[in-house]
């Protein structure tokens, strides 16, 4: 349709020319349905976007004046908009809470949920320690009392431990050294 015949045409239907406002329709159904095939929202049919896109044609009509320029691009434009507008609205009806919102009380879901993967690793956590401490308890009563001070009770280092047992240094480095590789190869034959 050239542009004089379609002025015309938007004329006759701004006046309520029901023909002319069919006419219209017709002329501007591919570029609708063209439109309404690129969107896709939740509970909403092709035939519904469709009729949504005339209904924008319509309230389009009402709003045009050729001072907005090209009528084509003036109804693309308020078609693609109002599909957007549509998405958005959808997006927000649809939105999923986060864990982080808050429910009723003050706690977040989050604080309600145990993560499988955390409580496995604190079990096999717990009986690490637990074989830990049974070899510990297993060792002689010098070297357990090494392992004891340093790792389990975290008293001090090895320089706290010497002066507080008046043992020359390099004596207890040589205690920790033993005690550790009799830990490790008990470890190891645990598969630990």
């Amino acid at each position: 349709m050239d542009y004089s015949n379609l002025k015309n045409l938007i004329l006759k239907a701004k006046n309520k020319d029901q023909n002319a406002m069919e006419e219209l329709i017709n002329e501007y159904k591919y570029l609708i349905i063209k439109q309404a095939s690129k969107v896709h929202v939740r509970g909403y049919e092709m035939e519904d976007l469709i009729q949504m896109g005339n209904i924008t044609l319509m309230r389009c009509l009402e709003k045009y004046t050729p001072e907005k320029g090209n009528f084509t691009a003036y109804i693309s434009y308020a078609i693609k908009n109002n599909f957007n507008y549509l998405i958005r609205q959808r997006a927000k009806d649809n939105e999923v809470q986060t864990i982080e919102a808050p429910i009723e009380t003050n706690l977040r879901i989050e604080d309600t949920l145990i993560a499988d993967a955390s409580t496995e690793d604190s079990f096999i956590e717990k009986e690490v320690y637990k074989l830990i401490k049974k070899e510990v308890d297993n060792l002689q009563e010098n070297l357990r009392d090494l392992i004891t001070f340093i790792y389990i009770n975290c008293e001090g280092n090895l320089k706290d431990y010497s002066k507080s047992r008046n043992l020359n240094y390099s004596t207890a480095a040589k205690r920790r050294t033993v005690a550790i590789n009799k830990l490790r190869s008990s470890l190891n034959s645990l598969c630990i």
